[in-house]
């Protein structure tokens, strides 16, 4: 990578650098791995299709970079502000370690999953972790979410991937949809802000 980064720097110099310049820099600098979405399968169940997407040059744009914001929405802490690293996630899906799958219907964007997909270093096995998964309020309540969870299956069978692993909120209660598709819990997950005064309080309190 330093190699193929000092030629796309050599290639500008005595260059203004702009944003673009630098986008195109990295594109040059990261060889292009994505996960080739077109070897991928189209499901269609009814009126609903399931397939693989990309999110394009320009990430914080589209429908996809919408409805991650509406997931943030819903998600982040009370109080925390979204500030989506739109070309971090780029280079990742360039990388080919981020697959976002999608369900339209009647070409609307209905729901999506997206995954992060890495190699593990203690088995050298592919294995997946969710990264995002939401569904519009108005698709909510049917099988429809369980057929993006199958689709997705499928998808990461294809690629080889061997483990996956994902994460439930206690307040959302989707632990049941991870049952019932089959997943089993294998550990309790944690999470604290940094610096939020909570353990001083629980102090105080203590006093």
């Amino acid at each position: 990578m330093r190699g193929l980064l000092a030629i796309a720097l050599a290639k500008r110099i005595g260059e203004r650098m702009t944003v673009d310049m630098a986008r195109a820099i990295v594109a040059e600098a990261v060889p292009e791995r994505a996960v080739a979405i077109g070897d991928l399968p189209t499901q269609r169940r009814g009126e609903l299709v399931f397939q693989a997407e990309q999110l394009g040059p320009q990430p914080d744009t589209g429908e996809l970079a919408a409805q991650r914001l509406r997931y943030l929405q819903e998600t982040l802490p009370a109080g925390v502000q979204p500030n989506v690293q739109w070309d971090e996630l780029r280079q990742l899906e360039r990388a080919g370690q981020l697959l976002v799958l999608t369900m339209r219907r009647g070409g609307e964007l209905l729901g999506s999953m997206w995954l992060s997909v890495y190699q593990d270093v203690n088995t050298g096995e592919r294995v997946a972790c969710d990264d995002m998964l939401f569904v519009e309020p108005s698709a909510r309540g049917g099988v429809a979410v369980a057929q993006l969870w199958r689709y997705a299956e499928a998808v990461l069978e294809q690629l080889e991937v061997r483990q996956a692993s994902c994460h439930s909120r206690e307040g959302n209660n989707a632990g049941r949809l991870a049952r019932f598709m089959g997943w089993q819990v294998s550990h309790t997950g944690f999470s604290k802000r940094i610096g939020s005064g909570q353990e001083r309080a629980r102090r105080a309190r203590k006093d």
